[in-house]
């Protein structure tokens, strides 16, 4: 029981490194009006490029499995791997490969991105 208490918090504690080192305006910030105006305007802005690099990534990777899946019926059809789970993996990967140019057209059609972007920084005082 000890052991596994110590190995939890041993697990909080990485993560709450991981998490300050990624985003170190949040741990440095002077007050919490800084803080939103940080996450607003630098930190949010990583987000859209790592949600496409993972797109891509699973993209691809669903896409030769599906692949695979192909080969392995088209060698032995009467095997497990049937020709429906292949190409329900060859469409689930060029879904996923689709999203960031939707992605793209959501952002420049609601004016997220370049000089007339729609984001505005919170009001830090109350009237």
């Amino acid at each position: 029981m000890k052991k596994e208490t110590m190995n939890k918090s041993m697990q909080f504690a990485l993560i709450a490194a991981v998490f300050t080192m990624a985003m170190p305006g949040l741990a440095i910030g002077q007050d919490m009006s800084s803080v939103i105006t940080d996450v607003g305007t630098t930190q949010l802005s990583v987000i859209p490029w790592i949600l496409t690099i993972v797109c891509y990534i699973m993209g691809a990777f669903f896409m030769v499995k599906g692949a695979l899946k192909l080969k392995k019926h088209a060698e032995n059809p009467s095997g497990q791997d049937t020709v429906g789970q292949g190409v329900a993996n060859l469409a689930a990967g060029a879904a996923l490969a689709a999203i960031p140019m939707f992605q793209g057209i959501i952002f420049r059609t609601s004016k997220m991105s370049g000089d007339e972007q729609g984001w505005q920084a919170f009001q830090t005082t109350f009237n």
